[in-house]
C-alpha cells in the first residue's frame, strides 16, 4: 500500500522532470492528467488515513457514552492483534475505526 503511493509519486517526479526539462508549462499538463486521475482514484478511496489519537478519540467518546463499550472496545482490539492501539499495524487502523463505529 505505501509502496503503491511511492512508486506513484517517483513516476510523478519522473512526468515533472521530463516535463521541465522540455520546457512544458505545469497549466500544459493539468489538463492532461484529470483522464488518467479518475480511474486511480476508486481504488485509493478505501485507504484512508487513521491516526492512533483519532481511534483513541473515537473510543473515549464511546465510553463516555455508555461504559459498556469498553469490553467491546478491547475487544476490537484484541481482535485486530492489540492489547493496546499503538500495537496495531498501521495498515489494519482503518478497520479498526469502522469497526468501533459500528458500536
Amino acid at each position: 500500500m505505501i509502496e503503491d503511493k511511492i512508486d506513484k509519486l517517483i513516476a510523478a517526479i519522473e512526468t515533472l522532470t521530463e516535463n521541465l526539462s522540455k520546457g512544458v508549462k505545469a497549466e500544459d499538463t493539468k489538463k492532461e492528467k484529470p483522464a488518467e486521475e479518475p480511474a486511480e482514484e476508486p481504488a485509493e478511496e478505501p485507504a484512508e488515513n487513521v491516526t492512533l489519537d483519532q481511534l483513541q478519540d473515537l473510543c473515549l467518546k464511546l465510553v463516555r457514552k455508555d461504559r459498556k463499550n469498553k469490553e467491546k472496545i478491547i475487544k476490537i482490539i484484541a481482535d485486530h492483534g492489540g492489547e493496546l492501539l499503538k500495537d496495531i499495524d498501521g495498515a489494519k487502523l482503518p478497520d479498526v475505526k469502522k469497526a468501533l463505529e459500528a458500536i
